[in-house]
């Protein structure tokens, strides 16, 4: 991480530590919240700075509790139903004869395809049933996708690198690169070691 970087989120982090004023952070602990919050958009990382701030906490929050706060900040404003308003859309798109029908948010989409698609749900003489199922599939879903974007980039590739573990590649740091195989190991928090700053 360049120094620009990490001067960037101790400076957006200034606001937390100004507010925990017995929070003796070690430098190593610094390095964890710079490695865990680099990747985060750094509007999005002070508005959720201040949320925390405005926030009653009696401890200084961890990155994660930072990243998670940021999370739902997006979520936010990217508009997305709960589940009920996602079952309302699922209404609104079966009794619509315009153009507006089909245009459900696509968690709502994808929630209906996994309880048996469109056309089975609209078919259902049991609404109330398909409505409980949706609930539980989109909840899942959503969960699922909070979950995936809270995730680390390093570790998003370190999956993906432990799913072609059939293709030969290497699997930990200092496993060689098959033959014939490109080096494409991620870097690790765990190189935060290395890091002489």
């Amino acid at each position: 991480m360049h120094p620009e970087e990490k001067n960037r989120i101790n400076e957006i982090l200034f606001p937390l530590i100004a507010v925990f004023p017995n929070w003796n952070a070690k430098p190593e602990t610094l390095k964890v919240y710079q490695a865990v919050l680099q990747d985060l958009d750094p509007d999005l990382l002070a508005d959720a700075v201040l949320d925390l701030v405005s926030d009653p906490r009696e401890f200084m929050p961890t990155p994660g509790v930072i990243r998670e706060a940021a999370l739902i900040l997006e979520d936010a404003a990217d508009d997305i139903p709960s589940a009920y308003e996602g079952w309302e859309q699922v209404e609104r798109d079966f009794r619509s004869l315009t153009s507006e029908r089909g245009k459900a948010h696509p968690l709502v989409d994808k929630a209906i395809k996994r309880i048996g698609g469109w056309t089975s749900v609209g078919q259902s003489t049991n609404p109330t049933a398909e409505r409980a199922r949706f609930i539980d599939a989109y909840r899942e879903l959503r969960a699922e996708n909070h979950k995936e974007r809270r995730r680390l980039p390093q570790v998003k590739q370190r999956i993906a690198l432990m799913a072609k573990r059939q293709s030969g590649l290497p699997m930990f740091k200092d496993d060689p690169p098959a033959d014939g195989q490109e080096d494409e190991r991620p870097v690790v928090i765990g190189a935060l070691a290395d890091d002489p700053d």
